[in-house]
C-alpha cells in the first residue's frame, strides 16, 4: 500500500512539474509577465522537481514511471 502511496505522489507531481512548461508561453503572451522573468521563477524550480523526482524514482526502484518521464 505503501508503494502504490508513493508512486501516485511522484506522479502527480510530475504531472505538476511537466504542466509548467507548456503554459509559459501562453501566460508570456496574455501579457501578465515576460517569458525570462516566468522562466526564472517557474520553469527552473519546475526542472528541479523534475530532476528529484526522477532521482528519488529511481532510488526507490519505480523504473515504470523513470523511464516515462
Amino acid at each position: 500500500m505503501k508503494r502504490s502511496t508513493e508512486k501516485i505522489a511522484l506522479t502527480g507531481g510530475t504531472l505538476l512539474a511537466a504542466g509548467i512548461s507548456p503554459n509559459l508561453f501562453v501566460v508570456a503572451q496574455a501579457g501578465y509577465a515576460k517569458l525570462s522573468a516566468l522562466a526564472v521563477n517557474f520553469l527552473l524550480p519546475s526542472i528541479v522537481v523534475l530532476l528529484t523526482i526522477l532521482l528519488v524514482g529511481t532510488i526507490h526502484g519505480h523504473t515504470n514511471l523513470v523511464s516515462q518521464i
